[in-house]
């Protein structure tokens, strides 16, 4: 099987396909993941191949802004209600089909595309192959943002001469859920064809190995990132305000600013303080209290996974708010609006998690239903039998 995995540089250095498609070539299988070129080193270094295509986070943005001006002035409500059609559908997809002939000259059986990549479908009704979702591991998308990107995507599927596709090609063949269950809201859509698969932490990516440090760390670690996305990372005051309300409540504040980062606008800072651009995830969580994010799922799923609770701080962005939502609701953490972050509120927040056994007990038994999920190598087979023939 020829699988072509399709993916947007939405996640910094890393994407939820990446362990699946590892997986998949792993059990003999031709694999190739399709992505912007700024995310081509990731794949590389997966041991992948890599097609180029589609446009580099930058480039989208500026295309954004040069699509919609007001952008500036937007309420966050309403933000998170225009970010799917407007940048995830108006931009990335239309850029990602620019390139279908070099991704149907690959002559794939499978399309596996993630969630915030809505090309995918298109490419895979072109080839005439089934096309697999790949979900971020949030709660899933509500019904009004699926319409909308459907909405959104009939003139780019009318572009490439497709008819559109209900719910813009969601859904159609298989979806692969990394959500635990007990994230999912009561009012989540029924999805069909959903499956469960284990959400993965990325694997490292430190060319110059650990600090020393790491390795000395005790079990009351404070946590701070905001992933490794510039659009996000650049949040400076943001990172102030939580060392400075972390710093006296923990025996160790750990903080990373992002690839693209320069720990040194955070100096100078006392020597419980530790500041550095990447640190593989899985090496800091065994040692955390409570890790503060924006709620992206990877340091989500990353966290729950590894049975810490979460302070979490959501930009506009609807998955991150979906994530910030279910981790109140089920008892693993507390969120708090980006425009009410102080160092007090913020102190007191995390006073409240680092004093308070219920959100570790909470986050422990999240932890404990994951384990439970099959992991990638367990989920190939259900899109092997995708591509055989019936009656096999």
């Amino acid at each position: 099987m020829r699988a072509l995995f399709t993916t947007i540089p939405a996640f910094g250095h890393f994407s939820p396909l990446v362990p699946l498609a590892a997986a998949m070539q792993d059990a003999g299988h031709e694999v190739a993941v399709a992505t912007a070129e700024s995310f081509g080193g990731s794949v590389s270094r997966a041991g992948l191949e890599f097609i180029p295509a589609g446009v580099d986070m930058a480039e989208a943005m500026s295309t954004l802004r040069d699509l919609h001006p007001e952008y500036a002035t937007l309420s966050p409500e309403e933000l998170s209600r225009r970010v799917v059609p407007d940048f995830f559908v108006g931009v990335y997809a239309p850029a990602f089909l620019a390139d279908a002939s070099r991704l149907l000259s690959w002559r794939p059986d499978v399309v596996v595309r993630e969630e915030g990549e809505f090309a995918g479908p298109a490419v895979a009704a072109l080839a005439n192959v089934p096309c697999v979702d790949h979900g971020w591991g949030g709660p899933r998308r509500p019904r009004e943002l699926v319409d909308a990107a459907a909405r959104a995507l009939e003139p780019v599927f009318k572009s490439v001469g497709l008819d559109p596709l209900p719910s813009g090609g969601a859904y159609q063949w298989l979806y692969l859920e990394p959500c635990p269950p007990s994230l999912q809201p009561a009012d989540a859509d029924e999805v069909p064809g959903a499956r469960p698969i284990r959400p993965c932490s990325p694997p490292s990516r430190s060319a110059q190995g650990t600090p020393e440090w790491l390795d000395r760390l005790g079990d009351r670690v404070v946590y701070i990132t905001l992933g490794t996305v510039p659009f996000f990372t650049a949040d400076i005051e943001f990172f102030r305000a939580a060392i400075a309300a972390a710093r006296d409540e923990a025996a160790e504040v750990v903080v990373t600013v992002g690839p693209a980062g320069d720990p040194s606008v955070l100096d100078p800072q006392p020597e419980n303080v530790h500041v550095e651009r990447y640190l593989p995830q899985a090496e800091v969580l065994p040692h955390c209290a409570v890790v503060v994010s924006n709620g992206g799922s990877g340091s989500t799923l990353g966290a729950l996974s590894a049975g810490v609770p979460l302070m979490i701080i959501p930009s506009s962005s609807p998955s991150q708010l979906r994530n910030a939502r279910a981790v109140a609701a089920t008892g693993i953490g507390r969120t708090l609006d980006r425009a009410d972050v102080t160092v007090d509120r913020l102190g007191a927040e995390l006073h409240a998690l680092l004093h308070d056994s219920s959100y570790r007990v909470a986050a422990e038994r999240v932890a404990a239903e994951i384990a439970t999920m099959p992991p990638p190598e367990e989920v190939v087979g259900l899109i092997e039998s995708l591509t055989e023939p019936a009656g096999q």
